[in-house]
């Protein structure tokens, strides 16, 4: 929202005259940068290699045989794919047929799956022995044993499916596939939720609401998820107050939209230092109710000050304190420098 006048850009704080600590507190307040210069982006969807002698009657164009460089692995449509490639080659050889003329027979490592921990006695719509797995697209498959293999009757899955154990307890599973989003909080199990063990290698869509609500849920993962498609983090982790996942490395140069991202996330303390708000329109609320550590929200005001931002973003840093030289200028010039 653009704001009308400097006033309406001012927050609650009252700096401590003649202090020695570092009393200084952060609530709402507004960030104005000059406008970002349109600028072509070229996305490289299928990024095949060159034609080549791959087998059958005609040389063709195989896929780079990772999904996360070739989205067209995995994303075609099994209905109505043919049963064989152009080289004759059996299709699918994954969760998915691919698209092209060449069937990628590509099998997942265990650092590729989306690994995540649930207890299925936690409350929840289902009872005690299951949980709703809440995909959101298709095709994927689940490795239950955690070794990287997908049977057969747990593969080309697609969307929302309850998932029925013999006993209640802890149980981690593992989805590989193309598939859009991932929502506990609108299947009625997030409470289930206790772990984040792994990204993998999936390219995410979209991360809007993908933890709301999972308050039992911790983010061990120490891997990198691929957010280089992702233009919505919208509270991602609002009311998972549990949540402190390792943030460094996060690829956020096409996001939106970071409201409500963190808010009342309450252990969480994101190191966004080098993450690329370049893109940013609307962090509201993003840390409500959050205190961030003052490293870590000193590091967050001199990164983005270092940003051509969008015009008029507005912020919302929680209970976090600032403190150093830096973070104390970035800060005014963030707020004032650019109305």
């Amino acid at each position: 929202m653009v704001l009308g006048s400097v006033a309406a850009c001012l927050d609650m704080t009252i700096p401590m005259k003649n202090s020695t600590t570092c009393t200084r507190k952060a609530y709402n307040f507004c960030l104005f940068a000059a406008p970002l210069a349109i600028a072509l982006i070229t996305s490289v969807m299928a990024l095949p290699a060159y034609a080549a002698t791959n087998g059958g009657p005609t040389t063709t164009m195989a896929l780079l045989k990772t999904t996360s460089l070739s989205p067209a692995i995995d994303a075609g449509d099994n209905g109505a794919c043919p049963d064989f490639d152009q080289r004759g080659e059996a299709r699918p050889k994954g969760p998915g047929c691919d698209i092209g003329a060449v069937e990628v027979d590509y099998t997942p490592v265990v650092a590729d799956f989306f690994i995540t921990s649930w207890k299925t006695d936690n409350p929840g719509q289902t009872g005690p022995q299951s949980f709703i797995l809440p995909m959101v697209g298709g095709p994927y498959g689940i490795d239950f044993d955690g070794d990287g293999v997908i049977n057969e009757e747990d593969n080309g899955l697609s969307g929302a499916i309850q998932l029925d154990f013999d006993s209640a307890g802890i149980v981690t599973i593992g989805i590989y596939g193309d598939f859009d989003a991932f929502l506990p909080a609108n299947f009625g199990d997030g409470l289930k939720l206790v772990a984040v063990n792994q990204w993998g290698s999936h390219q995410w869509q979209s991360m809007n609401s993908a933890f709301q609500g999972a308050s039992n849920m911790q983010v061990p993962a120490s891997d990198t998820p691929d957010f280089s498609a992702v233009t919505d983090m919208s509270s991602m982790f609002e009311n998972a107050s549990l949540a402190n996942p390792d943030t460094t490395g996060w690829d956020t140069g096409n996001v939106t939209t970071m409201k409500l991202m963190f808010s009342n996330a309450l252990a969480a303390d994101p190191d966004t230092s080098n993450w690329n708000v370049t893109s940013l329109q609307d962090a509201s609320s993003m840390f409500s109710g959050v205190t961030l550590s003052t490293p870590n929200y000193d590091n967050l005001l001199v990164n983005w000050n270092a940003q051509a931002l969008e015009v008029a973003v507005s912020l919302d840093a929680g209970n976090s304190v600032y403190c150093s030289a830096a973070a104390v200028a970035a800060r005014d010039n963030l707020q004032y420098s650019h109305f």
